[in-house]
This record gives structure tokens, C-alpha cells and sequence, in this order.
């Protein structure tokens, strides 16, 4: 939402809202979210996704990078749905982190509601 926009990196639309929630498209190939933390831990992250489209069935994919580390892709579908990461304490870093999302295709809509950040289960 627009009170967190010091948050949103590059490559996202302004906010925008459909009946469910309020969420950002991904303009291009890839978009940025920045947080801080205070120590490291290891973390899991679950991001809202959705897949914009035309009903083509064109496969949609997103890669998540966590800092330099590059984690599994999931496939969005038209329905919203979130998606989980772990990320290794080795990967989170005291100060600024970011999450970069990168689509495929290039053609490819997709949308974030919410990005939920949690410490992992030991």
C-alpha cells in the first residue's frame, strides 16, 4: 500500500485495487522490495501473488532472489495464492535486505498484495 512506498524498489506500478485487495502490478521483468532488519535469523517469506492476464495459458513463472541468493520459481495462477520462501541465515544481513521478483515470460502480468516476513521454525 502507498504507506509503505519507502519500501518499494524499482519496477512496480502505483497501487491499485480489484474486490479482494489492494496490490502492485510488476512492470518488466523484475521488481524490488526493500526491508530492514535488525539481526539476522533465518526467515521465511510469503508473497501474495496473482497472474494478470488474458486467459492465454501461457506458463507464468517468478524467481525470487533473496540479496544474492536466487531461490526456487513458483507458477501463479488467476487466483490470488501465497507463495512461501526459506531463506538460510547465511542469506539475511543486519540492515537493508531485498526481494527481487523476476518474471518470465517478459510479457507476463503479474500482481503482489502482501509480502509477510517471519521468523523460521527452528
Amino acid at each position: 500500500r502507498d504507506h509503505h512506498v519507502e519500501l518499494v524498489g524499482a519496477g512496480w506500478t502505483d497501487v491499485q485495487t480489484d474486490t479482494v485487495a489492494a496490490y502492485r502490478e510488476i512492470r518488466g521483468r523484475e521488481a524490488e522490495l526493500l526491508f530492514p532488519l535488525e539481526q539476522t535469523e533465518p526467515l521465511r517469506i510469503g508473497i501474495q501473488l496473482i497472474a494478470i492476464g488474458n486467459g492465454d495459458a501461457t506458463a507464468r513463472s517468478v524467481q525470487m532472489r533473496f540479496n544474492d541468493l536466487s531461490l526456487e520459481s513458483v507458477t501463479p495462477t488467476g487466483v490470488w495464492q501465497r507463495y512461501w520462501w526459506n531463506i538460510p541465515v547465511e542469506a539475511v544481513r543486519p540492515g537493508v535486505n531485498a526481494v527481487a521478483l523476476t518474471v518470465g515470460p517478459a510479457s507476463a502480468r503479474l500482481a503482489v498484495s502482501d509480502v509477510l516476513i517471519e521468523e523460521a521454525s527452528q
